[in-house]
């Protein structure tokens, strides 16, 4: 193959060693920052409803490798979370554990414009939320207290905030597919996350901000509209050392900000990462995790793959999962140290 190293295949599993990503039909794929990564993924080819989905299970051969770039080697399996899980276009999830083993789950459905509860370990479905709505959920956050949730509808243009045990919907900001930019507006909210105060943040995509909703899902004030891309993913997090109450936000430039609460000051930025942070949670070990159906390959944003990666304390990147399927994804960390993720195209929930 001129220019290019073959790929081989060991009883069905295509596997590259070397420099790249991961590619599928032997075709390589050469990855900025992931020298020295070795990758090994099953490709199957899935017919549903006349279109061709791409689904891969990724694992990796060998340790975690130090490599330029500031990216470590490829690690994780990919398992479905439950088999047949019935939902369709799982985008957002929310994971809540009890400690003992057992929790719920809850998994914002694109294609079937509801929110669905389910128990963590079976499958069960507990409850749905704005069935019969005719919005489109994206994002989903558990509330402080545990006792609601709030969902972004990106395209759409609102948020809705639903209590858990009676599914009554008690919050409600923005007009129904109508963009904008003034108080109690979106264009494309997209990532929420629950803040300690007990309400939300939210990324207002095309308006480059972040806003901040009291527990019911009331519009309180900007929180920061000084980003120079459109933003995605968002967590909060401490910062000085538990001092300081902060957001991070994930950039279209793969770029995360980390900004103050109250006054919106960028305290730190990480990156850029080798994807678009789509998605962000902050793992047991107070790691931040980002997620993303975008993934930069020598410097170019490639649409047809989706990563997740683990940042560490001094921001290089752990490889945790890929595979080249075009896709959304988000992530959801558990408490033994596994991440659950939707697979959008694939309409499955997977741990890795």
């Amino acid at each position: 193959m001129s220019g290019e190293e073959e790929w081989v295949n060991e009883k069905g599993s295509w596997v590259q060693k070397g420099k790249g990503g991961i590619g599928a039909e032997g075709r390589r794929i050469k990855g900025e920052g992931l020298e020295g990564v070795e990758v090994a993924a099953r490709v199957a080819v899935q017919e549903a409803a006349k279109v061709e989905k791409l689904q891969a299970q990724v694992r990796a051969q060998g340790e975690y490798k130090e490599v330029e770039g500031g990216v470590r080697g490829v690690a994780g399996v990919q398992e479905k979370l439950w088999e047949g899980c019935g939902i369709s276009q799982p985008v957002g999830l929310a994971v809540r554990e009890d400690g003992m083993g057992m929790g719920d789950i809850f998994v914002a459905c694109w294609k079937d414009r509801f929110v669905v509860q389910k128990e963590l370990g079976w499958g069960d479905e507990l409850g749905k939320f704005g069935e019969g709505s005719g919005l489109r959920p994206y994002h989903v956050v558990i509330r402080e207290d545990g006792e609601a949730i709030a969902v972004t509808y990106m395209c759409d243009h609102v948020v809705a905030v639903w209590e858990i045990v009676s599914g009554v919907k008690i919050g409600y900001t923005g007009q129904n597919g109508q963009p904008g930019r003034e108080e109690g507006r979106y264009s494309y909210p997209h990532g929420v996350t629950g803040l300690r105060s007990g309400g939300f943040a939210v990324t207002d995509r095309y308006n480059k901000r972040v806003v901040a909703l009291d527990g019911n899902g009331r519009w309180q004030r900007v929180i920061a509209n000084t980003f120079e891309d459109y933003v995605y993913g968002i967590i909060e997090v401490a910062e000085k050392e538990g001092t300081v109450a902060a957001v991070a936000v994930g950039v279209a430039n793969g770029t995360v900000e980390i900004v103050g609460e109250m006054d919106g000051r960028l305290l730190r930025r990480v990156g850029p990462l080798h994807l678009r942070p789509e998605s962000m949670a902050v793992d047991v070990a107070g790691r931040l995790i980002a997620g993303g159906g975008v993934v930069r390959l020598n410097g170019e944003w490639i649409y047809d793959r989706y990563a997740i990666v683990v940042v560490e304390s001094d921001g290089r990147e752990v490889v945790t999962a890929a595979a080249r399927v075009n896709t959304w994804v988000s992530i959801a960390p558990l408490t033994d140290g596994g991440i659950v993720t939707s697979v959008t195209a694939l309409n499955d929930v997977f741990v890795v």
